[in-house]
């Protein structure tokens, strides 16, 4: 086995330019992989930040009246859903 990695360092060592793009290409995947994997945990994986999480509700206002923007609700539609509000 020492003979296997000897004979690997040669040949490394041989040919410096593929040495370093192979080095980079490995310390790049493993630099992509390490920051997905970061991402995927901060948003997927780990618990939201609040006491009751499951009582988390989205609220959709679809704007059926065509006016306004899409997606935004009046200060109006919103005291009005704080009046009906039961806790």
């Amino acid at each position: 086995m020492t003979n296997d990695i000897r004979f690997a360092a040669r040949q490394l060592l041989k040919t410096p330019g593929f040495t370093i793009v192979a080095v980079l290409s490995v310390a790049l995947g493993i630099g992509a992989n390490t920051t997905i994997f970061s991402l995927v945990r901060a948003v997927l994986l780990r618990p939201l930040p609040f006491r009751e999480p499951g009582r988390l509700v989205w609220i959709a206002n679809p704007n059926l009246e065509g006016e306004g923007i899409p997606g935004l609700t009046s200060q109006s539609t919103r005291r009005d859903w704080r009046k009906l509000n039961r806790q």
